[in-house]
């Protein structure tokens, strides 16, 4: 299995990645870390593998290490999202007022 090399598919995978980020920020506002990891993995990673095993170009063989190492990675996206929202949330805004924001569960 060989996977196309051109700078424009690296910048594919580099906007994958962004949208990504933004959908685990957007749904972690939402719900819960545990149900964020879920959904965000569901939508970034599983989606991708049916894809790609309907294009034939899926490594079952590697599926097994794919899932284990593609939770861990949406994990600690949460986890890391997480962190910057508290920050954002407890420093004030440049003209000296406090972030408004509806506090989410």
């Amino acid at each position: 299995m060989t996977f196309p090399s051109a700078p424009i598919n690296g910048a594919r995978w580099g906007m994958w990645g962004f949208l990504l980020a933004v959908c685990i920020v957007a749904v972690r506002r939402m719900t819960t870390c545990a149900r964020t990891i879920l959904l965000c993995w569901t939508m970034g990673f599983v989606l991708m593998w049916v894809v790609m095993g309907n294009l034939g170009v899926l490594p079952y063989g590697l599926l097994p290490l794919a899932v284990l190492w593609s939770l861990v990675a949406v994990g600690l996206a949460v986890l890391i999202a997480q962190r910057v929202m508290e920050k954002n949330e407890a420093e004030p805004a440049r003209g000296g007022t406090a972030l408004t924001r509806v506090p989410h569960p």
